[in-house]
C-alpha cells in the first residue's frame, strides 16, 4: 500500500471514528467530507480493503462494540448499540453475532 493510500484511510478512520455515535453518518457523508464520489469512494475502498463502504463502516461500529461490550462501558446491549450508531439493538445483535459468534448479551456478562 502506497503512502497516500495509508494516509486516506487514516482519515477516513478518523472520520468514522469521529462519527461512531452518528447513526445518520451514511456514505454521502464520507463522500462530501472525503471530497470524492461515491463511486471512487467505493473503488478505493474494494481496492484498499477489499471492502464495500457499508461492510467497512459496519464493521469499524462492530469492533468498537466489542471493545465497548469486552469492558462493560454500560450495563445494556441496547445502550452499546446506541453508543456505535445503530438503531435497532436487534439488529445490532444479529450482525455482532454473525461476525464475532457470540451474542452480545453473552460477551457483557463475561
Amino acid at each position: 500500500m502506497k503512502q497516500y493510500e495509508k494516509l486516506w484511510l487514516e482519515r477516513l478512520n478518523e472520520l468514522i471514528n469521529n462519527n461512531i455515535t452518528n447513526v445518520d453518518f451514511q456514505l454521502t457523508d464520507i463522500s462530501i467530507a472525503l471530497g470524492i464520489s461515491r463511486a471512487k469512494l467505493y473503488r478505493l475502498l474494494m481496492k484498499l480493503t477489499g471492502q464495500a463502504p457499508s461492510d467497512y463502516i459496519r464493521n469499524k461500529r462492530l469492533s468498537k462494540a466489542y471493545e465497548i461490550l469486552n469492558r462493560g462501558v454500560y450495563p445494556t446491549v441496547k445502550e452499546t448499540a446506541a453508543a456505535v450508531g445503530f438503531r435497532q439493538p436487534e439488529h445490532f445483535t444479529r450482525v455482532f453475532f454473525k461476525e464475532y459468534d457470540i451474542l452480545p448479551s453473552e460477551l457483557l456478562r463475561q
